[in-house]
């Protein structure tokens, strides 16, 4: 179903605000959870935890304490040792001292994905064949059972119903966008998502 909620072993644990694909494969890896409000964290769960994904919720077979316990998706890494700004000429003020060891000071963010994961968010916007913007994802359709990506669920220019991107379909995936392998002619042509549509996947998919 279309990833949104997450369901815990014992209740609602947090939001999908990401998934995580293989960039050769097209399939997801991890999911990425956000929870808090005022302390908002984001949190890497591999698909080897989810245990159902229905049209309403991602279920995962663990509790919100072993939720909390694993790693964030992002984590802050500080290279160097930052050193106070020295005020030459106390107690009037002429200038202030810069320390030339904060020179090779850094505050990065890293990821805890393999290198060239890429994670898909709703709002990237959908390129097709020739390189003409076509759409924006708004969610991911995953099979349950064998943790795969089937479709990606995107909103075409100027139109109100969602519509459906079959995996393999998806050229390559970039942090910023998704290419598909078909022009603007057949994007149109794409089959349009609705709960009929959804619950007809779903059968066939546990056939």
């Amino acid at each position: 179903g279309l990833v949104l909620r997450v369901q815990c072993l014992d209740g609602r644990c947090g939001k999908i605000s990401k998934v995580v694909i293989d960039p050769d494969s097209h399939q997801p890896t991890h999911l990425v959870v956000k929870r808090g409000r005022l302390h908002v964290r984001e949190i890497l769960v591999p698909v080897s935890l989810v245990a159902e994904v229905t049209e309403e919720a991602v279920f995962l077979n663990v509790t919100r304490e072993t939720l909390v316990g694993l790693s964030d998706y992002e984590f802050t890494v500080r290279k160097g040792e930052y050193q106070k700004t020295l005020t030459v000429g106390y107690p009037r003020l002429h200038y202030i001292s810069y320390p030339a060891s904060n020179s090779s000071f850094m505050v990065l963010r890293q990821r805890n994905v393999p290198e060239r994961s890429v994670a898909v968010e709703k709002g990237m916007a959908i390129l097709d064949d020739e390189g003409h913007k076509v759409g924006n994802v708004e969610g991911i359709i995953v099979d349950s059972r064998k943790r795969q990506g089937r479709y990606l669920l995107f909103q075409r220019m100027h139109e109100t119903v969602p519509q459906l991107i079959s995996s393999d379909l998806i050229d390559d995936v970039s942090e910023e966008l998704v290419r598909l392998r078909i022009g603007r002619e057949y994007v149109e042509r794409l089959p349009v998502y609705t709960r009929r549509t959804a619950r007809r996947w779903a059968r066939e998919s546990h056939s």
